[in-house]
């Protein structure tokens, strides 16, 4: 949008006053294609124009419980606590640590995605742990990144899998 618009929402003005700065994907054509990208992108404005206004908790907060107090559910997602509705994503951070590792993570990244609590994407050897229970989802039929993965589409969807065994449609990784 910044790209498009120029300067749209002065939000080192919103933080300095306390109000939580949200941050989500609109539409590919003037945004990203997936969350991971418009951290990015937010980071790379924070570092070039903002003076390194947000510091790396503040980015993240501003895809986790900012966000979920934006559109009104910070009752239910948004954090990782008791009761609340267990969708989490994992990144390696074998190499950037803490939030960096989400910041400057990339698709190939992602260890693990559950939502509700159940595993539908990750790692093929972190799924077929007992632990996770996820082995009887599918496998990619090509590594990502040079990791082997393992997709829940059947059982999150219903007939429909990585294979296409559902008549004809036929799942495509975009990665």
């Amino acid at each position: 949008n910044v790209d498009l618009y120029g300067n749209t929402a002065p939000v080192t003005m919103f933080d300095a006053m306390g109000v939580p700065v949200a941050l989500g994907t609109d539409w590919v054509p003037s945004g990203s294609m997936n969350l991971l990208r418009e951290l990015r992108c937010a980071d790379s404005l924070n570092k070039k124009y903002y003076g390194k206004h947000f510091a790396d908790v503040d980015l993240w907060r501003m895809v986790t419980a900012n966000a979920a107090s934006a559109v009104g559910a910070a009752h239910v997602i948004g954090s990782l606590k008791a009761g609340y509705v267990a969708d989490i994503a994992i990144y390696n951070g074998a190499t950037r640590r803490d939030h960096r590792a989400v910041i400057d993570g990339g698709v190939e990244d992602v260890v693990l995605v559950m939502r509700g609590g159940k595993a539908l994407y990750g790692d093929k050897a972190l799924m077929e742990d007992a632990v996770i229970g996820a082995s009887d989802c599918e496998d990619f039929a090509t590594d990502v990144c040079g990791v082997s993965k393992k997709a829940c589409v059947g059982k999150d969807i219903g007939g429909v899998t990585l294979g296409g065994s559902n008549g004809g449609f036929r799942f495509f990784e975009f990665f």
